[in-house]
Order: structure tokens, then sequence, then C-alpha cells
């Protein structure tokens, strides 16, 4: 049964922890809720008391009139503090979109133990054909629905062919769960694309580590991003070879491992190396 934490614009938000052991935010991706990725959730329950929760817009939590990619980062300063009645501080992990969110708490950095972030999407400029390719996404949700829109997003963002999209549809849960968060997955991508450009400035060194991971098979924009995230200086760089973009769902082992190798739970609180 979720709790529920109010963000600082009134939107409920809602969070459970499960497992135990040190504390552990963890952030799920743009097409996905809190029951994203089972596995590597239920293997993190092993050695962390893991809070998940729905991003707003998904699930249980409530949604806000006028979309502010920023009110993410509230969202999880909030669900942050809802779990925060336990004396460790905690590691918040983001994977993919949920990743670009965790790091926009780095404008005024909270109190954690460290922050990991697979894959966060991020660019410094409008790209036009990128731009193109969002924009038929949205018209082909307004002329023909939810569905269609999910494909042509697959097929023009993650490369994936006609077979690829077929695999996904077997499993029908996730499938579904991808056309329901096809609005809200758009308007992320919009966002991170157009609105809320990467500029480092905007970003404080914490007092905590932060873990940059990613995978050598990743697609070329998200390899951009890593790279233009790394260069402020104050990241660690992971390459988990032979991954790609979807590890944390489809193959979860080498991103436990990755994650328990650069945050030990029983780590000192500051997360660094």
């Amino acid at each position: 049964m979720a709790d529920f934490a109010i963000s600082p614009d009134g939107t409920r938000i809602a969070h459970e922890t499960g497992g135990s052991g040190a504390p552990l935010i963890l952030v799920h991706g743009a097409s996905g809720d809190r029951t994203s990725t089972p596995a590597l959730l239920a293997s993190l329950e092993e050695t962390h008391a893991v809070t998940r929760y729905d991003r707003r817009g998904r699930g249980e939590s409530e949604d806000s009139g006028a979309y502010d990619f920023l009110a993410e980062a509230d969202d999880l300063r909030a669900v942050i503090a809802a779990a925060a009645d336990r004396a460790d501080r905690p590691v918040v992990f983001g994977i993919s979109m949920g990743a670009r969110i965790a790091l926009e708490l780095l404008r005024d950095p909270p109190d954690l133990a460290a922050m990991v972030l697979w894959e966060p999407p991020a660019t410094d400029r409008v790209d036009p054909a990128f731009a193109r390719g969002l924009s038929r996404v949205r018209d082909a949700m307004e002329a023909d629905g939810a569905e269609a829109a999910t494909v042509l997003h697959s097929r023009l963002f993650h490369k994936r062919t006609p077979q690829d999209i077929e695999e996904l549809k077997r499993d029908e849960v996730r499938w579904k769960a991808r056309v329901e968060n096809m609005p809200v997955t758009l308007r992320e991508m919009e966002a991170v694309h157009r609105d809320c450009l990467f500029v480092p400035r905007n970003y404080t060194e914490p007092e905590f580590g932060i873990h940059l991971m990613s995978g050598d098979r990743t697609l070329p924009f998200l390899q951009a991003s890593s790279e233009l995230i790394g260069s402020l200086g104050f990241v660690q760089p992971h390459v988990l070879r032979g991954q790609n973009h979807s590890a944390p769902g489809k193959n979860p082992s080498p991103v436990l491992k990755a994650l328990l190798e650069a945050v030990p739970p029983d780590r000192a609180p500051d997360g660094r190396q």
C-alpha cells in the first residue's frame, strides 16, 4: 500500500518502501512507474530498504496542470524527506529520465549518501533533427493515438526494429504501461531536449559521490549525454561492457554489481571512492 508525499506545488506523490538495509531511493525511467524493473528491485531489496515512487502523472501519483520538468526534482525531494525517518542518509539511484531528474537535485544538493545515475539524457543545445522526431511522435499521438506514438517513438529514438517492437508487445503488462505513459514520456523528452537544456553552471558539486553509469552499446545520443554530464568534473564514470540502455530492466545483474561496487551498503555515508 502506498504512502503519499506532498510536493511543493501540492501534487501527491505515491511511494512505498520494501526490503531492509541501507536506504535507497529508486527513480524510474520515462516509460514506467514504480513497478518497473522488478528483477532489479527484488535484488536491491536484499541489501537495501528501497523507496520507489510513481513519478507525477503515473500510477497512483497525481499530475499537475502545466508541466514543469523541475517540479519532478521537487517531487523527488519530497519523497526523500518522507523517507527520512531512518538514521542513514539515502542513496538516490535514477534510471534514464529518472537519473536526469536526480541530477537536477544538484541545483541545490540535498543531504545524501551518494547518487547513482544510469544513462541520463542531456543536451546543451536544441538538435533540429531530434526536435523533428519529437514533433512526429506528437503528431502521431494526436492523429492515431498513444499506441501509434509509442511504436514510432521506439523506432525513432530507441532504433527498435519491427521484430523488437513485437517482442515488447508480448509482455502485455509492460507494453500497456508504455502506451499509457506515452503522453508523459513525450512531455519529458520535449522538456529535456528543448526547455531544460543542460547548463553546467546550474549544478553545484555536492559533498557526496556521484556515479555516472552507462553501457558501451548504448544509443549515440545517450553516449553524448554521458560525455556532457561527465564534463562537470565531479562525477565518477563507470562504463559497463556489453550493456545498452535497457540493461536495468533486461539484464540487471551487471548494473546491480556496478552499483554495489561503487556504493557498498556498508560504506561510510559519503559514498566516495
